[in-house]
């Protein structure tokens, strides 16, 4: 029996997604998005079949419900007395509840199952962009990699019921003055807090209630600052012995900036530095600079989970530019952006120092 457009559709999409998951060149991402774009009969999904079932079967349901109204109502009889048995009950509500359900599924269907096009178009288009600025998946295990990262960032020490790292990238940058390694990581932590309800009575109980956040951030090797902490949350564990105040009002009123020394803080807090950090602050929610005193890293954590986000001007529903789109090539904007800020911070710092090698991973 050869299958329908909708069975061939389906498992060309599945091959797609699989391909995607795996790709790792543009080619093969391409090719991907060949099969769709060549695919027979359009990439919608035929609901003229889906609709004649949702009538058929929201005709069911209507008929079902009338033959039990009317036999309620003395209009019609069964030869079953005025009591009917509990299993002709249970059966006449059973086909009702099975056909009120399939007409909704049938109705709904078409349009839940449209939605691939959209869902599968971003995640090539972001595959695309990875791909693009080289970043590839850190293979360590996420438990090995949180506890080599809280020992050399507080700013990993969060949640009170529980923390993990749910993904690992890394990658290079190449700037105009300095080359570095850097690794993007999204940590997902839980912090639990009593609330107090009312039962009613005048009577209260305390239920324990379980915050669930996601804070992402970039390590990258930085030998020029260390044991200076810039945060703009109330990441307290981040914050070094000495705190130091800036003459900018501005920047005091948005950071906290703490240090091992008073020397190590003037040197940082540069008139341009302070400047370059209040200009990417207003691009990144909640974000916190932490320079480890031995290691010679930086860790900037933000809430913010869009560095690895992309834009779309077309998708598949417009299959030849979309394809268009992928072969031109897609940037990872603003993971790009964050970038060129930390060499920009690099280069305020550098003394012409030689660039770093690799960052923690």
């Amino acid at each position: 029996m050869s299958k329908s457009h909708n069975e061939r559709l389906e498992a060309t999409i599945n091959t797609a997604r699989e391909m995607t998951e795996a790709a790792t060149s543009k080619n093969e991402l391409l090719r991907a998005v060949a099969s769709l774009r060549d695919f027979p009969g359009g990439l919608h999904f035929d609901n003229v079949d889906d609709r004649r079932k949702a009538l058929m079967y929201g005709a069911l349901a209507i008929s079902a419900a009338l033959l039990w109204v009317s036999w309620t109502l003395g209009w019609v009889e069964f030869g079953l007395g005025r009591k009917m048995p509990g299993v002709v009950n249970f059966s006449i509500a059973g086909v009702l509840g099975w056909t009120a359900v399939s007409w909704w599924m049938y109705t709904f269907n078409s349009d839940t199952r449209d939605e691939w096009l959209s869902e599968l178009s971003y995640d090539i288009a972001q595959r695309a962009g990875m791909i693009e600025a080289g970043i590839r998946p850190i293979t360590t295990p996420p438990e090995d990699i949180l506890s080599r990262l809280s020992d050399h960032f507080a700013d990993y020490l969060r949640g009170d019921h529980g923390c993990e790292i749910v993904g690992a990238f890394e990658g290079r940058y190449e700037g105009e003055r300095h080359a570095f390694h850097f690794s993007y990581f999204n940590l997902a932590y839980v912090d639990a807090r009593q609330e107090r309800h009312s039962t009613g009575g005048g009577n209260y109980e305390t239920r324990t209630v379980h915050d669930h956040y996601n804070r992402f951030s970039l390590v990258v090797e930085f030998p020029w600052v260390r044991g200076i902490a810039a945060r703009t949350d109330e990441q307290e564990d981040v914050d070094f012995d000495y705190l130091y105040e800036t003459t900018s009002s501005e920047f005091e009123d948005t950071f906290y900036l703490t240090g091992i020394t008073r020397k190590v803080c003037a040197r940082f807090a540069k008139p341009e530095t302070i400047q370059h950090l209040l200009e990417m602050e207003a691009n990144l929610i909640d974000m916190n600079l932490e320079f480890s005193e031995e290691g010679g890293e930086l860790c900037i954590s933000f809430e913010d989970d869009d560095l690895m986000g992309v834009e779309l001007p077309c998708d598949l529903s417009t299959p030849e530019q979309f394809y268009a789109h992928i072969e031109a090539g897609v940037s990872l904007e603003e993971l790009e952006w964050l970038l060129d800020a930390l060499h920009t911070l690099a280069c305020q710092h550098d003394n012409q120092l030689e660039s770093p090698a690799t960052a923690i991973h």
